[in-house]
């Protein structure tokens, strides 16, 4: 699958072959060329002449043209042009794009958090987090060195109870490359970070970020926790009274 995350550059993250899908008008031809960065030529693929028969469709749409294929190049950056040819084969027009080839997930730390309440560890390990005064969840050490992170989300589930396994939420979450990290807000109290689980309850979750570069490859890291997020139903009983003239 190719993604264009601009005019000038295209990525991929190909397995066996890559098809293109290129229109002309007929009587000409097309072809497809990926490079080296020095102009090397790495593979390429000519059409016949084209004909009235000549047809490809995208996305839903009808164009005269051909459908060509190249073997997926090794992971790393090539150029990529695209030519029409006349019917003897002379370029009428070319285009050059920068071609990333990248099979490799984004890279994903380890999490951190800030909680005014809560914030500590229960008996089993697992986090407690409250809505009350939350100020992050962060993912630290998100990369991809050769498409770069292009999208992250998240994903919140119930653990235990009638919902267990089921979808509470789930959202963006704002990657600051500077750092290398993703973040459900901003360490201020009330930024954001309680977005990601519900208020007013004692629950445990399963929270999910999804890392995916502009290539298609996609990272997970999840973390399971409890949520504090409301004081317990018992009333107070009186136990003693101190009767300070004794």
């Amino acid at each position: 699958m190719l993604f264009r995350s601009s005019p000038s550059a295209i990525f991929a993250n190909p397995k066996g072959n890559i098809k293109f899908a290129m229109s002309a008008g007929i009587d000409r031809k097309v072809k497809i060329s990926v490079l080296r960065a020095d102009s090397s030529l790495v593979s390429t693929a000519t059409s016949n002449l084209l004909g009235a028969a000549d047809r490809i469709s995208v996305d839903g749409k009808s164009y005269y043209g051909a459908e060509l294929q190249l073997p997926a190049p090794a992971e790393g950056e090539f150029l990529l042009k695209a030519e029409l040819l006349t019917s003897q084969g002379g370029s009428v027009q070319a285009d050059t794009f920068r071609f990333v080839v990248d099979v490799t997930p984004p890279t994903v730390g380890s999490y951190s958090w800030g909680m005014d309440y809560g914030g500590g560890k229960a008996p089993d390990g697992k986090p407690i987090f409250a809505t009350v005064q939350a100020r992050h969840i962060t993912l630290d050490g998100v990369d991809d060195t050769l498409s770069g992170v292009g999208d992250v989300t998240f994903e919140t589930y119930w653990i235990g109870g009638t919902q267990n396994g089921q979808l509470y939420r789930s959202g963006s979450v704002p990657y600051f490359k500077s750092g290398l990290k993703a973040m459900l807000g901003s360490g201020t109290v009330g930024s954001g970070a309680n977005v990601a689980y519900p208020d007013g309850v004692q629950s445990q979750h399963r929270l999910v970020f999804n890392v995916k570069d502009f290539a298609g490859n996609k990272a997970t890291k999840e973390v399971e926790f409890y949520n504090n997020s409301a004081c317990g139903s018992e009333e107070p009983t009186l136990v003693a009274i101190e009767d300070p003239s004794f």
